[in-house]
């Protein structure tokens, strides 16, 4: 029988999250099966995780480190050999974060400052926030995101979504490239902090995608590329592994639906893509 919702055993996130939306993060999805450029090395989609198998390089918090998560990302996609400029940026939030606690500010949550750009002015540039080399797992976040700038740029075919969910796609890119462990735990981060004279909290919101939907389409990667459920649970957070959870029996009730005996168009071999006049904020 058809479900009435999504989730019939999560009530934390069923007035942020509608059934509506987890079909449109599915079409997505399909749509990048089919559209995002073959790379010169084709690879199987693997869940990237946080662990030394796919980052064994030592990282400390230097610019130096960034450039090798970077460059490991990019390999991790197949486009190690695309063009691509990383630059680091200081962020005004991370002087106004600070400026707060030594005042005794009990609570702040980060605006909208970006966290990183993708720009493709003269040539392929992106950049992230200094303050993101104190929080590795955020850093790669951010990074991947960019990088799927970058992917939905090479597309021949362009996105079929509305500019208001041109970021979001793109988030969902870096989902759909292995990296929705490292999505979901930045869409959301709780600190509290205690000091000598000051206590107090702060949050960080980083994404398009809410916590619950990088959750869902999490569940989405796994299910179609046969990834192992409880190997992506045991790394998120209770709020997004509920959500992951009850989420993969719908999926796979939307895969049992597809129509198996159509073969896409292969997607066009681009080995690095033109640049263009676009650039895009984090």
């Amino acid at each position: 029988p058809p479900r009435s919702t999504l989730f019939p055993y999560t009530t934390l996130f069923r007035s942020m999250f509608s059934e509506r939306r987890a079909l449109w993060i599915y079409e997505q999805y399909t749509w990048l099966e089919v559209n995002l450029p073959r790379r010169s090395v084709p690879q199987p989609r693997v869940l990237v995780m946080p662990t030394n198998e796919f980052f064994p390089e030592k990282y400390s918090p230097t610019e130096s480190s960034a450039t090798l998560v970077f460059d490991r990302i990019r390999n991790l996609m197949g486009i190690g050999a695309w063009n691509c400029a990383l630059v680091q940026k200081g962020s005004p939030q991370a002087a106004l974060r600070n400026a707060l606690s030594d005042g005794g500010i009990r609570g702040f949550s980060s605006p909208s400052d970006p966290a990183g750009t993708f720009s493709t002015r003269e040539k392929v540039t992106i950049t992230y926030a200094k303050e993101l080399l104190a929080e590795p797992l955020a850093l790669v976040a951010i990074l991947a995101h960019e990088l799927g700038h970058y992917l939905l740029a090479a597309c021949v075919e362009r996105p079929a979504c509305s500019k208001e969910d041109q970021e979001p796609l793109t988030d969902l890119t870096a989902v759909f490239e292995g990296f929705g462990l490292f999505s979901c735990h930045a869409a959301f981060q709780f600190k509290q902090w205690t000091g000598t004279f000051t206590q107090g909290w702060e949050y960080k919101q980083c994404g398009y995608l809410s916590e619950a939907e990088f959750a869902f389409g999490l569940g989405v990667f796994c299910v179609r590329n046969g990834v192992e459920v409880r190997l992506a649970a045991k790394y998120l957070q209770p709020n997004p592994r509920q959500v992951f959870l009850d989420s993969i029996d719908f999926i796979r009730d939307l895969d049992n639906k597809r129509m198996h005996n159509q073969s896409p168009d292969p997607t066009p071999l681009i080995v690095m893509p033109p640049a263009g006049q676009e650039s895009f904020r984090f």
